[in-house]
């Protein structure tokens, strides 16, 4: 059992990481299309 925790441990810290790096390239992603979109929209206004 205490081996098994040991392998999980790295694999959920570097799970963990992906996520987060992932989730920023998201907001990015969102922020930089979203807002020339958002642009156009109030101008069409």
């Amino acid at each position: 059992e205490t081996n098994v925790l040991g392998k999980l441990q790295p694999q959920s810290t570097w799970y963990l990481t992906g996520l987060g790096s992932l989730a920023t390239t998201q907001r990015e992603y969102v922020v930089l299309h979203a807002f020339p979109h958002l642009n156009v929209q109030v101008i069409l206004r």
